[in-house]
């Protein structure tokens, strides 16, 4: 892979940032920071649960809990595209409207109406004038 001419500075945060080495270790395959990230927070989340709840993680033996499983979701969630998303993005999105407030008006939510009102419907006095016709009609 050859280097890139940058023109401008705005050009460096498009780049994609992958790691082909950690510290003196050779990667077989380059890794790019999101799917670090998702590896990372995967192995963090199954340390943090086998210190809380370990009879749950127990039955995972340790070589599909501390490598399979996030190298493969990190192979999987690099390679799928949702909705032109990243998928973290579509499942942050799909999480805070699944748990969000639905009625809304001008930013504000809209509380739920518990008592039903006592609404009078008014009557038109004169009705529609027909200029073609010169009629009136109620």
């Amino acid at each position: 892979m050859r280097p890139e001419r940058i023109i401008t500075f705005d050009a460096v945060w498009g780049l994609k940032k992958v790691f082909y080495h950690i510290e003196r270790f050779r990667l077989p395959i380059p890794v790019s920071l999101s799917e670090l990230l998702i590896i990372v927070l995967l192995e963090a989340f199954f340390i943090f649960m086998g210190n809380i709840v370990p009879w749950i993680t127990t039955t995972i033996p340790p070589v599909f809990r501390f490598a399979i499983i996030p190298f493969g979701a990190a192979w999987l969630l690099s390679r799928v595209d949702l909705e032109g998303r990243p998928p973290y993005q579509y499942f942050w999105s799909s999480l805070t409207f699944l748990f969000s407030h639905k009625l809304w008006s001008r930013g504000v939510p809209i509380p739920d109406v518990t008592e039903e009102g006592d609404y009078q419907l008014t009557h038109m006095v004169g009705g529609i004038k027909h200029y073609a016709t010169d009629t009136d009609t109620d």
